[in-house]
């Protein structure tokens, strides 16, 4: 059987230990990012459902082709935050630097990041490739966008929810293909970032479009005029994933040094990974293996299907 590449967007798993782990510390550097990665990278990667650590880690580059195209963009989501949750908010990307440039390669994890594209355009070139080579992967993200980047090979895990899906479960959910998904958000927009979408059109009616489905003469009128007018090309431009400027990528597991973990767990007193129970569930993770968990009610939940 072949092992589940594990495709980690680490922004996301960032924001959660953020808040989360806020207040942890050593001495007096900030480790509540830190730990958190690590806290759930295992936790998913030993999931009965996968136990694997082939894993590879997708970071947003600061700048964006998007916002040259629409200024706008994700602009809301700064807006709206005080004054600490801007601190938190830099001392969460001065922990994910670390991550990026100097932690994970020094253990061996893969870090995939280009200039001027985010996470997403990155993990979805990911499911391309592993579709290409016939490989099983998993998306490791709550963004739903990334449901345009699931195929035959490629499932999104969303942590958040525990809840496992794959293009049955979006076809159940919302009624079209990953392929359409792409065609809907661009219709209807997406307010997480700050992309409008045709103005009056929405989800539903974006949903019903692509699928076919009558429309009232004025939302048929509304769409055929925006893509007339170029409108929804220019919302597509910021909401298809990957970006067409994305290079393509190639996945391959690097070597694992656990010592190189230690020490960084040494350097940051993460005490739990150092000793017992929790030292030997990470050297069994380098190596691959992984402890039968017993199946309990709350585990049963864990990574259905929808």
């Amino acid at each position: 059987m072949t092992t589940t590449w594990m495709l980690i967007d680490l922004l996301y798993i960032a924001h959660r230990a953020r808040f989360a782990l806020r207040g942890l510390e050593s001495g007096d550097v900030k480790t509540g990012i830190l730990f958190g990665f690590f806290e759930q990278l295992y936790h998913v990667c030993s999931m009965p459902i996968f136990q694997s650590n082939k894993v590879a880690v997708f970071v947003d580059s600061p700048e964006s082709f998007r916002t040259r195209v629409f200024p706008d963009y994700k602009k809301k989501r700064a807006s709206h935050r005080t004054e600490e949750e801007r601190n938190q908010i830099t001392l969460m990307y001065c922990q994910i630097d670390e991550l990026h440039y100097d932690i994970l390669p020094e253990i061996g994890i893969p870090v995939q990041t280009q200039d001027g594209l985010e996470s997403d355009d990155l993990l979805a070139m990911a499911a391309l490739y592993l579709e290409m080579i016939k490989e099983p992967g998993v998306l490791v993200t709550g963004d739903s966008d990334l449901w345009q980047a699931v195929n035959n090979y490629v499932r999104w895990f969303d942590p958040q929810r525990n809840i496992l899906h794959d293009e049955e479960s979006l076809l159940r959910t919302k009624g079209i293909t990953p392929f359409q998904w792409a065609k809907v958000k661009a219709l209807g927009g997406c307010s997480t970032d700050n992309v409008p979408g045709v103005h009056g059109i929405g989800e539903k009616g974006a949903i019903d479009f692509v699928t076919g489905k009558t429309l009232t003469n004025k939302k048929f009128h509304l769409i055929k005029n925006a893509i007339q007018s170029g409108e929804v090309q220019k919302w597509a431009s910021l909401v298809c994933l990957p970006h067409e400027r994305t290079k393509p990528i190639k996945l391959a597991p690097y070597e694992y040094n656990p010592d190189a973990f230690f020490r960084f767990c040494e350097r940051y007193q993460m005490e739990s990974y150092l000793r017992g129970s929790g030292r030997k569930k990470w050297e069994a993770f380098f190596k691959g293996h992984f402890s039968n968990i017993p199946i309990t009610r709350r585990r049963e939940k864990q990574g259905l299907f929808i």
